[in-house]
């Protein structure tokens, strides 16, 4: 799989030219959007389902899509990843949050082949669940987290909790409860 990669990017890289390189990453990049949402809706499937196999009549029939949608997962957020990659090389984003955001999607790359690993011990020796389910609820809560980052990257830092209720934003002394304290959206490059 890797030497074909190779392959086609070498193939690539000489069908599109020195020159234009550059600009064709920022292109690529700019699916991350498109590209991201895959792994994260996978992944909350993998998180149902395992909330779902707490039931032992639904688990008989949950556990054998379990290894496929797992290794789907993961790779499905590296190439995620990847086009993410391609994206911040163009540049504009906020440094801070790409690092958290970049950061946190390398931990939930690391947090979802953790929990492919222990699925995979916990069907051939019939072990417990248990260290599947914490890397499994790890990597949610990393993907949360990173997702969150990627968010305020494009759209602002107060985006999400913006129209949130009052007690929520005094909760989270965010400080006028009616949503006057707003960061700019980075405009689009």
């Amino acid at each position: 799989m890797g030497a074909a990669v190779g392959v086609a990017s070498l193939l690539f890289a000489v069908l599109v030219g020195r020159d234009d390189l550059a600009g064709v990453s920022v292109f690529v990049g700019r699916f991350h959007p498109l590209a991201v949402h895959l792994p994260i809706g996978v992944l909350l499937l993998a998180g149902l389902l395992e909330g779902l196999a707490l039931s032992p009549r639904l688990r008989a029939r949950i556990d054998p899509a379990f290894a496929i949608i797992l290794r789907f997962a993961l790779v499905s957020l590296v190439v995620a990843f990847a086009i993410g990659l391609l994206l911040a090389s163009g540049g504009g984003y906020p440094e801070r949050l790409l690092r958290l955001h970049q950061r946190l999607a390398f931990g939930t790359i690391w947090g979802s082949a953790a929990s492919v690993v222990m699925w995979s011990k916990h069907v051939e020796r019939r072990s417990s669940r248990l260290p599947h389910r914490l890397a499994l609820g790890g990597t949610l809560a990393l993907l949360a987290i990173g997702a969150h980052f990627g968010g305020s990257m494009t759209h602002g830092e107060s985006y999400l909790v913006q129209h949130a209720p009052s007690f929520a934003k005094r909760w989270l002394r965010l400080g006028d409860p009616r949503g006057e304290r707003r960061l700019p959206v980075r405009p689009s490059p």
